[in-house]
């Protein structure tokens, strides 16, 4: 009798995985079923993963979609284009930037330390500052600071020097002022292209007021720039700059040649 009961049990919790099998539904398995079925896929980039896994109930439950490493790349760089990343830096990682020299290990361990310990820079309203050559790899790096930034749950932007003026100069005075609040408000803003302007006062002045409200909530951000320090300061002015430089910023120096030139 008690092996005809527990054989019962083991066919009904088949004919739940037979109905999962047939039509992709997300059923779950005979609860305390005795022999639980558990089973995986193989993924050509990521190996093997499980679709289904036995609970502390003895429920069987199966994950929906695939390959959950797949997956999670697919999410992350769906937000990353939500924050107005370029579709070109989407795969941007730590992992995958060309780190060959003992400079290039360097500053990849210092910008994976801002991004793992970003909840204190984000605490006091440290900045990092990104500064090189065209094709060095800043906003590689950028993204991938981005990404993990994103990926603990914090709100990130990236818009580009130029793009912001145009928007700022393109908006009235009552426009403007709530557009600047926004822009203050998200956990990391990071702006791109700083670069010398052909109108440079007025440029100055429109860098100091986002710059100077980020301060004022203590809000870190991240900047991607050709130019030197001198040439920071000359594009945002003194205050923009000595503010961003606040709350144990870091200013890290690509000092290499472009990858472009070995392409």
């Amino acid at each position: 009798m008690a092996n005809t009961k527990q054989s019962s049990q083991r066919e009904h919790g088949l004919t739940q995985l037979s109905d999962f099998l047939h039509d992709g539904r997300t059923v779950l398995v005979a609860k305390n079923s005795l022999f639980p079925v558990l089973e995986t896929r193989f993924c050509e980039k990521h190996g093997e993963y499980p679709i289904n896994k036995q609970d502390e109930s003895g429920e069987v439950r199966y994950f929906p979609g695939g390959c959950p490493k797949c997956q999670k790349i697919a999410d992350s760089e769906r937000l990353l284009t939500d924050c107005n990343i370029a579709k070109r830096f989407l795969g941007c990682t730590f992992e995958n930037f060309v780190a060959d020299t003992d400079l290039k290990v360097s500053i990849v361990a210092k910008c994976r330390e801002y991004a793992d310990k970003f909840a204190e820079y984000h605490e006091k309203g440290g900045c990092m500052l990104l500064c090189g050559d065209p094709g060095t790899g800043k906003n590689h790096l950028a993204t991938a600071v981005c990404r993990q930034v994103l990926d603990s749950g914090y709100s990130v932007l990236r818009i580009k020097a130029a793009e912001y003026l145009d928007e700022y100069w393109s908006k009235g005075f009552d426009q403007r002022d709530g557009w600047l609040k926004a822009l203050a408000k998200v956990d990391l803003l990071m702006i791109d292209e700083i670069g010398r302007s052909s109108d440079a006062k007025a440029a100055k002045d429109a860098f100091f007021r986002l710059i100077d409200a980020r301060y004022e909530n203590q809000l870190p951000t991240l900047m991607a720039t050709n130019l030197d320090r001198e040439g920071m300061i000359e594009v945002l002015g003194c205050a923009a700059y000595d503010r961003l430089t606040q709350g144990g910023s870091i200013r890290l120096t690509l000092n290499w040649e472009s990858y472009r030139n070995q392409v």
